[in-house]
């Protein structure tokens, strides 16, 4: 988790205490491991959406989601047995289907 990449004493800002960290001989690797961390916002990095979470966004059931995908009626891919969504893609079906 992030929380190891705090200083102890809480007094350096965490920004500072990275610079530190880099210059004690740790790769910068290691730093990259967090790069895609998101507290409190979304992921850009990962539109894909499972059916659940589509589900979920749709405030829907998953077995309706599912029966409307299979149906052509939701933007959806199967991939192997398994529905993925793009939200972008879903913003764009609900804004259509709204006017």
């Amino acid at each position: 988790m992030a929380y190891g990449l705090l200083p102890a004493s809480g007094t350096t800002p965490w920004v500072s205490h990275l610079k530190a960290a880099k210059g004690t001989g740790m790769s910068d690797k290691r730093f990259g491991e967090y790069a895609n961390i998101y507290i409190g916002g979304e992921d850009p990095a990962s539109p894909v959406m499972t059916s659940v979470e589509a589900a979920e966004y749709l405030k829907m059931h998953v077995k309706t989601v599912c029966r409307l995908a299979k149906e052509g009626k939701i933007p959806a891919k199967k991939v192997g047995s398994e529905w993925r969504f793009l939200k972008s893609v879903l913003d764009r079906w609900l804004t259509k289907e709204l006017v």
